[in-house]
């Protein structure tokens, strides 16, 4: 069976996109990810206003690491992943990238968007409740070099497809000057 072409955000609506995107293998919306420019993300993250993302679509059981592949729209350090598990009642996460040494993991918690209904909060202004083992510690976000990665930040996330998620990043309320997608990996 062929697999579909994903087209670019600019020569889609969001309904064929996340067709296209949900019809893909895994492989597949890997590599649109990649190759995916980082002048479309914000084209994607309008096109996917209104669409409904819950806390649940971004976790599996209880304990279970699950791993979101990332692009930003940076010109550097553009790949990177969030690593989420719903533990002790709380899906926390962290940014996973080799340059963690210098800036931090960027430790967060995933709530509901208290302002739109069906978007969500990465919320790096709170540490999670406690640790998870097989993550870093939590550490404060605004200690050392992290506050200039993530600071006062708070990503807001929409759906696109079943896997894949579309972010912009604010700071003190303010789009911060970038975006990010996320694809949801099944291995």
């Amino acid at each position: 069976m062929d697999q579909p072409t994903i087209p670019l955000p600019e020569a889609a609506d969001i309904h064929t996109l996340s067709t296209a995107l949900d019809g893909a293998a895994q492989e597949q919306r890997l590599a649109w990810l990649a190759r995916l420019p980082g002048s479309q993300l914000a084209t994607l993250y309008d096109l996917a206003a209104g669409q409904q993302l819950t806390v649940q679509d971004m976790h599996g059981p209880d304990g279970q690491v699950v791993i979101h592949q990332g692009m930003n729209s940076m010109a550097m350090f553009r790949s990177f992943q969030k690593r989420m598990v719903q533990h002790e009642g709380q899906l926390k996460g962290h940014n996973h990238q080799p340059w963690a040494w210098l800036i931090g993991d960027g430790t967060f918690i995933v709530e509901p968007s208290p302002e739109v209904p069906g978007e969500l909060y990465f919320d790096y202004t709170r540490l999670p409740d406690s640790g998870f083992p097989e993550f870093p510690p939590p550490k404060d976000n605004m200690a050392g070099f992290s506050r200039f990665a993530y600071g006062n930040m708070i990503d807001v996330v929409r759906r696109v497809s079943q896997h894949v998620t579309i972010g912009k990043a604010y700071r003190h309320g303010k789009y911060a000057g970038y975006h990010f997608a996320l694809c949801r990996r099944e291995d």
